[in-house]
């Protein structure tokens, strides 16, 4: 568990950062056994999981959220067990893989969080689906020749993309959702890196007026207030409020 003071400094320094330099910068403060190297090859969906271990360790396992109905546009309020999304370890260990389609050879790898990084800057979806594909693909006929990720047929594209769904289930979490107003059903996407993120940010905010009202009232300095626990600043609040 990260320390008050370490977490701040961690939402300090991503706040001016994507959403995915964030996510690593909280997984990298959080794992400290993993090297640069084996934080830059975690797949997607094994840096969902370590994200969705940090908040549970943060905040508890429970998650709520509000979505729209597609259906009625009616706000739907969502809560699930995060320790519910887990998966297998060998299913987190398995990155790279073989496929044979429609005649062709391919030699895959899931995509990281580096790969997804790299191709944030692209604005359409489907630029950076084959920007990824041509990353962490390699494609060959039955001559031998490389054939291009922007030549491969759809249906190979889809094959590719189900063995990737099947080995990184956390890369793209969906929740099934039932609105109670019109009855509706859909999946909601989860984007956890955001998710977490935005609960961190609300910590630090509150945590920095704990410190703000509890310097001002006995004037300790920010590293005195954040050695407490949290319970003892509470308590501590509780006396200036009175």
């Amino acid at each position: 568990m990260l320390s008050a003071a370490a977490l701040l400094d961690v939402w300090e320094w991503g706040e001016a950062r994507s959403p995915f330099g964030r996510g690593a910068a909280l997984v990298a403060a959080s794992s400290p056994e993993l090297t640069v190297e084996a934080l830059a090859v975690l797949s997607i969906g094994e840096r969902e999981e370590r994200l969705l271990a940090i908040r549970t360790r943060l905040f508890g396992p429970t998650v709520t959220g509000l979505v729209v109905c597609p259906h009625c546009g009616v706000r739907v309020e969502i809560e699930f067990d995060s320790r519910e999304l887990g998966v297998s370890s060998e299913a987190r260990r398995t990155r790279e893989f073989q496929l044979t389609v429609g005649g062709l050879e391919l030699c895959c790898r899931l995509p990281s969080g580096a790969d997804v990084e790299a191709v944030s800057a692209l604005a359409d979806v489907d630029a950076v689906c084959a920007a990824l594909l041509a990353r962490c693909v390699t494609a060959r006929d039955v001559a031998g020749n490389v054939v291009p990720a922007a030549a491969l047929p759809a249906e190979v594209v889809r094959a590719i993309g189900d063995e990737m769904d099947r080995l990184d289930p956390l890369a793209v979490i969906r929740l099934p959702v039932e609105c109670p107003s019109c009855g509706g059903a859909w999946e909601a996407a989860l984007d956890v890196q955001s998710f977490v993120w935005t609960e961190l940010r609300a910590w630090a905010r509150r945590t920095l007026r704990e410190v703000h009202a509890l310097a001002r009232a006995y004037g300790w300095t920010e590293a005195e207030v954040l050695a407490l626990s949290a319970t003892r600043r509470r308590a501590y609040l509780e006396l200036v409020a009175q």
